[in-house]
């Protein structure tokens, strides 16, 4: 949707549109969502969950859409390929705790008596994941034969691509690899 916006109203208006939508998701995530989770119950707990991580990647790619197709492609598929290199919190430097929990990990962010604020959907890899939908937005307004083969390649070369990386059962690809399961073939492939 973002992609065909900038491509009738342009990079600048689709990068203010990105933005105030990105900011009121995240105000929505820290007020009527925490209300709609803590119903007559105003803790002091807030979880920082889907909303916010869509506000937030409406925020970055709020900073991207400008850029041409290809720098976008480039940045997006880098983005995510990379994210499975963040260190774990326990790994990183005390300095890096906040900046890799809203990146990477569900951790809480404060922890006091007063007000507890914990981040449990992450923000990377969904800006990156955004900026494809931005990168393929023109494919949708080929002809529909054309965008279906397009489409239909597209997403055997990434089903391979997955399937790829799952038997490969590195840690890069994924934190919990898939194993022969001792209840049966069944079980293995669910597993994978």
């Amino acid at each position: 949707g973002a992609g065909l916006f900038a491509q009738k109203r342009g990079g600048a208006a689709a990068a203010r549109f990105l933005a105030s939508r990105g900011l009121l998701l995240v105000g929505l995530e820290a007020t009527v969502v925490h209300l709609g989770w803590h119903t007559f119950d105003w803790r002091p707990v807030y979880a920082l969950q889907v909303m916010w991580a869509i506000g937030l990647s409406m925020l970055v790619l709020s900073l991207l859409v400008r850029l041409p197709r290809a720098a976008l492609a480039a940045v997006a598929v880098l983005g995510i390929a990379c994210t499975p290199l963040f260190p774990a919190i326990a790994e990183a430097p005390a300095w890096a705790a906040v900046p890799l929990t809203i990146l990477h990990e569900s951790a809480y962010l404060v922890r006091g008596d007063a007000v507890q604020v914990a981040v449990t959907y992450p923000l990377l890899p969904w800006p990156f994941v955004m900026a494809i939908g931005v990168v393929c937005a023109p494919l949708f307004c080929w002809p529909p034969g054309r965008r279906r083969r397009i489409l239909a390649a597209g997403g055997v070369v990434l089903l391979l691509a997955f399937a790829a990386l799952r038997l490969w059962n590195g840690t890069w690809a994924d934190p919990n690899p898939w194993s022969e399961q001792p209840r049966g073939d069944l079980f293995t492939a669910l597993s994978f």
